[in-house]
């Protein structure tokens, strides 16, 4: 048998430009169902409850193999949709002390690496932009599942959790009886396309 020294540069180029084809076909494109997809945030309030708001206009994109190890995601939610059941909070919020949703309309994750730690979870690392602040942040995920629906559609869910701190991306509002770490929270059905 040669070894890899021995083969001639085009056998060596085609066995790479078919291991670089193979591992391109074999990504999926897949989309958000936004029907039965949530995006929560919570935090503590005055160190005696919590508070949970959610964003309303939010999408993922994710670009991944069978197992998902490989997955390439970015997901973005639009500030002004922020919505914690109270509308004066929920201006305040949307105001330039928080998020300033006029300046900066678009929260933003796109994924770097998402490692498998086994039995359908994940570590998914990448960077948060917010306010126009760029952060690496590591989220968990949790592979709830993937169907096939009687129509053909494919479609898995995920949850994905992780904490940050508010602070660092310059949403501080001047308020100290809000904690600074936010936790959140996304629960995505996704469609294979």
């Amino acid at each position: 048998m040669k070894s890899i020294r021995q083969l001639p540069v085009s056998h060596i180029l085609a066995i790479l430009l078919l291991g670089l084809s193979s591992n391109l076909i074999a990504q999926d494109e897949w989309r958000l169902d936004p029907n039965h997809s949530t995006l929560h945030f919570k935090v503590v309030h005055m160190a005696i409850s919590e508070v949970v708001g959610e964003f309303t206009d939010f999408s993922v994109e994710m670009s991944a193999g069978p197992d998902f190890a490989d997955a390439e995601i970015t997901f973005q939610a639009t500030t002004k949709s922020i919505d914690t059941g109270v509308a004066g909070r929920d201006k305040h919020l949307r105001a330039d002390d928080y998020f300033d949703a006029i300046e900066f309309p678009t929260i933003i994750f796109r994924s770097k690496e998402m490692k498998n730690t086994g039995n359908k979870f994940y570590k998914l690392s990448g960077e948060l932009t917010m306010k126009g602040v760029t952060k690496s942040i590591v989220l968990d995920v949790n592979h709830l599942g993937t169907i096939t629906r009687q129509n053909g559609s494919v479609k898995a869910g995920f949850k994905i959790t992780g904490k940050l701190n508010r602070m660092d991306f310059g949403v501080n509002g001047g308020s100290v009886t809000v904690s600074d770490e936010v936790t959140v929270e996304g629960n995505f059905q996704m469609v294979k396309q």
